[in-house]
């Protein structure tokens, strides 16, 4: 609940437009939920992705046995 509503105020105030360690943050919030949906979906909200975003989505995917999406982060990575 907290983290859902930390994440409605960091697109409210656009934080996230430039912050890619928030970015990185929140995607771990969510993968680790496990809301593995939520966590691809902050893809699409920023604007920067660096080899840390992509390694933990990965890893993330890797852990809940999605193979097959975790190696298509590591293409995009």
């Amino acid at each position: 609940m907290i983290g859902k509503e930390s994440h409605h105020e960091i697109m409210r105030k656009r934080l996230l437009e430039d912050n890619i360690e928030l970015g990185n943050a929140l995607l771990d919030m969510y993968a680790i939920c496990p809301k593995l949906e939520k966590a691809q979906e902050r893809v699409n909200d920023l604007s920067i992705r660096d080899v840390v975003f992509w390694n933990a989505l990965k890893s993330r995917y890797a852990e809940k046995d999605h193979a097959e999406k975790a190696l298509d982060s590591l293409k995009k990575m």
